[in-house]
């Protein structure tokens, strides 16, 4: 028997998106119905659009190579997240995972990539457009996910989107292949990134909308003209004191807990924290500088206050959003279906049933399948 020192170490898998994650592109599709247009897209629009009666895509811009050479700007901090990895981290593969389907000409698209200093004779790009069918493109990128999960190789799968449908599809994964850890990042307008957490797509979705609006009034009123990793928390584990957020000056991080917490407040506490990453580039940190009352910690509390009433003051329809609530068990969330009565699966059924059936389904149908015949499988093996 082959002893462990000399198994062969599983790899991790880095999955970057393209358009708004690593480039901003420019590209609409079109939305089609007795042969007009009825309306544009753009990319984050149809990551989550679903097609009416009657309706087709029009892909057109998004096949055009010369538009995205052309009209493409990189996303610095993302490139070179990519770079980076591709240059010290020999233990990672590295594909780019898009929703768009082939390009008009493949040798123009990959030189978008090259003329920013990217090896993509090391980078393999799958397009989930190429798939048939009319799901979502988050499940189209899952099956390309799963095909990589299957070979066993890996026991890390990283996925930077800039689209949480596609995250949370993603982060979903993990229940099928419970001994791979898969990390979900959003990324930001900017390049920052933050841990993906699950909650409701409604309020996700007023959040990133609140965060983007948000983000150049904080860097404005702070005069800041770089960013840290933001780690969105559903809640933050402190040995010290519990917290909202906290910055850690060493690795860089800005932790922001989400769970049970008004948007406002939340956008307060990261202006608070980046006041204090401002305080770290200009070296102004010290072991107890976060003290209660210590000068440091007051003067974050003051800038939180300015960047929140700039805030405000442009956008007072947001005071009246709702906090984001945890949604941690399926059917838990008052006034919202669960996951499997939405998806039409039977919770009572069998492991066998429920094996069936999602073998012969699609989408979140098949997923929520799969999770409940492995849950049940699990219970009957503990007793």
């Amino acid at each position: 028997m082959r002893s462990k020192e000399f198994a062969q170490p599983k790899k991790s898998l880095v999955i970057f998106d393209i358009d708004d994650t690593l480039l901003h592109t420019t590209a609409k599709i079109r939305v089609m119905k007795d042969g007009r247009p009825v309306r544009e897209l753009t990319n984050q629009e149809f990551n989550n659009y679903e097609l009416g009666p009657g309706e087709e895509f029009d892909f057109g811009e998004f096949r055009d190579a010369e538009k995205f050479n052309r009209e493409s700007q990189p996303i610095k901090p993302m490139i070179n997240k990519l770079k980076t990895i591709l240059d010290h981290s020999p233990n990672s593969d590295v594909i780019m995972l898009t929703a768009r389907a082939d390009f008009d000409n493949r040798d123009l698209f990959l030189k978008t990539f090259t003329d920013l200093g990217i090896d993509m004779s090391r980078v393999h790009v799958h397009r989930a457009g190429n798939l048939p069918g009319d799901e979502i493109p988050a499940e189209k990128k899952a099956v390309f996910v799963r095909k990589y999960a299957e070979t066993g190789r890996y026991d890390h799968i990283r996925l930077y989107d800039d689209s949480r449908s596609n995250l949370a599809v993603f982060k979903d994964l993990q229940t099928e292949y419970p001994n791979i850890d898969f990390r979900a990042y959003f990324v930001g307008p900017t390049g920052g990134t933050a841990i993906h957490e699950s909650f409701t797509h409604e309020e996700t979705s007023n959040f990133v909308d609140m965060f983007k609006k948000f983000l150049p009034i904080a860097m404005h009123y702070l005069k800041l003209d770089s960013l840290p990793t933001m780690k969105f928390e559903k809640t933050i584990h402190d040995e010290k004191q519990p917290t909202f957020g906290k910055f850690d000056s060493e690795s860089n991080i800005l932790h922001v807990a989400l769970a049970n917490r008004h948007p406002n407040d939340i956008l307060r506490t990261i202006a608070h924290e980046l006041q204090h990453y401002k305080q770290g580039t200009e070296h102004r940190l010290e072991p107890d500088s976060g003290a209660t009352g210590s000068p440091i910690e007051n003067e974050a509390h003051a800038m939180a206050g300015i960047v929140m009433r700039h805030f405000n003051k442009k956008y007072p329809q947001y005071l009246s959003s709702k906090p984001m609530n945890e949604n941690f068990a399926d059917g838990k969330n008052p006034g919202r279906k669960g996951l499997a009565k939405r998806s039409g699966v039977n919770t009572k059924a069998s492991v066998s049933s429920l094996r069936n059936t999602a073998k012969h389904s699609t989408g979140e149908k098949a997923r929520m399948a799969h999770w409940l015949a492995n849950m049940k499988a699990g219970r009957a093996k503990k007793k």
